[in-house]
């Protein structure tokens, strides 16, 4: 065990304590920090939970409207008469690379929120 200063008031304090006992600040231990890949992996599969995830709501609302938009327009164009091999192949390309995005930007911004609750 070792000591540390507090960040807010100065004083020397456990590197265990999950709070400055004169100023009440919590440390980096009593901090919990959220997964970066839990929000990738959620955000690669499904495209929106991993904004909730972060308490980016409204983020979260546009893609799960997106979602529900593309599940309903996909279900009505299933019985086209014409072709729609080249269509679906070009939209499963497209989801694929909309899923490694989004994927990376949900990673990015639960580093950001995690980085954020730290200098609080």
């Amino acid at each position: 065990m070792a000591l540390i200063k507090c960040t807010e008031c100065g004083q020397e304090i456990s590197d265990m304590a999950q709070a400055c006992p004169k100023c009440g600040k919590p440390t980096r231990v009593a901090i919990k920090q959220k997964s970066p890949w839990g929000a990738a992996i959620l955000n690669f599969f499904f495209w929106f939970p991993g904004y909730f995830y972060v308490g980016e709501y409204l983020l979260g609302i546009v893609f799960l409207l997106i979602v529900i938009a593309g599940t309903i327009m996909l279900c009505l164009n299933l019985n086209t008469p014409y072709g729609h091999i080249p269509w679906a192949v070009m939209a499963l390309l497209a989801d694929l690379l909309i899923s490694i995005l989004l994927a990376i930007d949900g990673y990015k911004r639960v580093e950001k929120y995690n980085q954020a609750q730290l200098k609080k």
